[in-house]
Protein backbone atom coordinates (compact mmCIF):
# COMPACT_ATOMS: atom_id res chain seq x y z
CA UNK A 1 0.00 0.00 0.00
CA UNK A 2 2.80 2.65 0.82
CA UNK A 3 4.59 1.90 -2.75
CA UNK A 4 1.50 3.18 -4.77
CA UNK A 5 1.14 6.18 -2.54
CA UNK A 6 4.11 7.10 -2.90
CA UNK A 7 3.88 6.79 -6.57
CA UNK A 8 0.96 8.88 -6.71
CA UNK A 9 2.82 11.12 -4.44
CA UNK A 10 5.69 11.61 -7.18
CA UNK A 11 3.20 11.71 -9.87
CA UNK A 12 1.30 14.76 -8.35
CA UNK A 13 5.58 16.64 -7.27
CA UNK A 14 6.32 15.97 -11.12
CA UNK A 15 2.80 17.97 -12.12
CA UNK A 16 3.12 20.55 -9.97
CA UNK A 17 6.65 21.40 -10.82
CA UNK A 18 5.46 21.29 -14.72
CA UNK A 19 2.51 23.46 -13.98
CA UNK A 20 5.20 26.09 -12.46
CA UNK A 21 7.24 25.68 -15.34
CA UNK A 22 5.00 26.73 -17.42
CA UNK A 23 3.06 29.43 -15.73
CA UNK A 24 6.79 31.03 -15.62
CA UNK A 25 7.45 30.93 -18.92
CA UNK A 26 4.32 32.43 -20.00
CA UNK A 27 4.39 34.89 -17.34
CA UNK A 28 7.91 35.74 -18.45
CA UNK A 29 7.64 35.93 -22.35
CA UNK A 30 10.72 38.13 -22.93
CA UNK A 31 13.94 37.92 -24.84
CA UNK A 32 17.49 38.52 -23.65
CA UNK A 33 17.08 42.23 -24.49
CA UNK A 34 14.24 42.65 -22.82
CA UNK A 35 11.64 43.35 -25.83
CA UNK A 36 8.05 41.12 -25.40
CA UNK A 37 7.96 37.99 -27.38
CA UNK A 38 4.76 36.63 -27.99
CA UNK A 39 3.79 34.05 -30.61
CA UNK A 40 3.00 35.51 -34.25
CA UNK A 41 -0.53 34.82 -35.31
CA UNK A 42 -0.81 34.35 -38.76
CA UNK A 43 -4.63 33.91 -38.37
CA UNK A 44 -5.94 36.90 -37.32
CA UNK A 45 -6.96 39.63 -39.95
CA UNK A 46 -4.72 42.24 -40.26
CA UNK A 47 -6.11 45.58 -39.85
CA UNK A 48 -4.64 48.81 -40.76
CA UNK A 49 -5.88 50.50 -37.05
CA UNK A 50 -5.01 47.12 -35.09
CA UNK A 51 -1.88 45.60 -36.58
CA UNK A 52 -0.41 47.75 -39.43
CA UNK A 53 -0.38 51.48 -37.45
CA UNK A 54 1.27 49.87 -34.21
CA UNK A 55 3.86 48.43 -36.72
CA UNK A 56 4.78 51.67 -38.32
CA UNK A 57 4.69 53.30 -34.88
CA UNK A 58 7.27 51.00 -33.42
CA UNK A 59 9.69 51.41 -36.48
CA UNK A 60 9.78 55.16 -36.52
CA UNK A 61 8.24 55.20 -40.01
CA UNK A 62 6.22 58.14 -39.94
CA UNK A 63 8.66 59.95 -37.27
CA UNK A 64 10.35 63.37 -38.30
CA UNK A 65 13.54 61.73 -39.98
CA UNK A 66 11.50 59.49 -42.44
CA UNK A 67 8.28 59.11 -44.09
CA UNK A 68 7.00 62.58 -42.46
CA UNK A 69 6.74 66.18 -43.41
CA UNK A 70 10.16 67.45 -43.44
CA UNK A 71 11.69 64.05 -43.77
CA UNK A 72 13.98 62.26 -46.03
CA UNK A 73 11.68 58.90 -46.69
CA UNK A 74 9.11 61.50 -47.59
CA UNK A 75 11.26 63.40 -49.79
CA UNK A 76 12.62 60.48 -51.70
CA UNK A 77 9.58 58.75 -52.07
CA UNK A 78 7.13 60.75 -51.74
CA UNK A 79 5.19 58.44 -49.62
CA UNK A 80 4.27 60.24 -45.67
CA UNK A 81 3.32 57.20 -43.60
CA UNK A 82 1.69 59.81 -41.01
CA UNK A 83 -1.50 58.77 -42.93
CA UNK A 84 -3.32 55.71 -43.82
CA UNK A 85 -3.53 56.98 -47.55
CA UNK A 86 0.33 57.41 -47.88
CA UNK A 87 1.36 54.16 -46.12
CA UNK A 88 -1.49 52.25 -48.53
CA UNK A 89 0.05 54.23 -51.76
CA UNK A 90 3.53 53.01 -50.39
CA UNK A 91 1.74 49.15 -50.54
CA UNK A 92 0.16 49.08 -53.36
CA UNK A 93 3.22 50.33 -55.35
CA UNK A 94 5.11 47.63 -54.20
CA UNK A 95 7.94 50.02 -53.14
CA UNK A 96 7.00 49.00 -49.39
CA UNK A 97 7.47 45.39 -49.32
CA UNK A 98 10.57 45.61 -51.62
CA UNK A 99 12.33 48.32 -49.14
CA UNK A 100 11.49 46.17 -46.20
CA UNK A 101 12.43 42.59 -47.79
CA UNK A 102 15.77 44.56 -49.01
CA UNK A 103 15.55 43.53 -52.37
CA UNK A 104 17.68 45.11 -54.99
CA UNK A 105 16.80 48.30 -56.12
CA UNK A 106 15.37 49.41 -52.94
CA UNK A 107 15.96 51.50 -50.07
CA UNK A 108 16.30 49.16 -47.14
CA UNK A 109 13.61 50.39 -44.46
CA UNK A 110 13.77 50.64 -41.36
CA UNK A 111 16.93 53.16 -42.13
CA UNK A 112 19.84 52.58 -40.29
CA UNK A 113 17.80 49.76 -38.50
CA UNK A 114 17.88 46.06 -38.16
CA UNK A 115 15.47 44.40 -40.50
CA UNK A 116 11.29 44.48 -39.41
CA UNK A 117 10.63 41.24 -37.72
CA UNK A 118 9.39 37.97 -39.87
CA UNK A 119 6.49 38.44 -37.69
CA UNK A 120 5.64 42.06 -38.43
CA UNK A 121 6.62 41.56 -42.18
CA UNK A 122 3.96 38.58 -42.41
CA UNK A 123 1.87 41.08 -41.02
CA UNK A 124 2.24 43.93 -43.06
CA UNK A 125 2.38 41.03 -46.04
CA UNK A 126 -1.38 39.79 -45.13
CA UNK A 127 -2.59 43.27 -44.91
CA UNK A 128 -1.40 43.76 -48.34
CA UNK A 129 -2.79 40.88 -49.36
CA UNK A 130 -6.41 41.75 -47.87
CA UNK A 131 -6.28 44.92 -49.63
CA UNK A 132 -4.25 47.06 -47.58
CA UNK A 133 -7.57 49.16 -46.12
CA UNK A 134 -7.64 51.64 -44.25
CA UNK A 135 -9.88 49.66 -41.46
Amino acid sequence: MIRPLSSLLVVALLAAGLVGVESCASENLQDLSGADVLPCDTTVLATYALQVQPIIDKYGCAGAACHSPGGQGLAVTGFNYQTAAGFQAAARSGQLLGALERRTGFSPMPKNQDRISDCDLATIKRWIRLGAKND
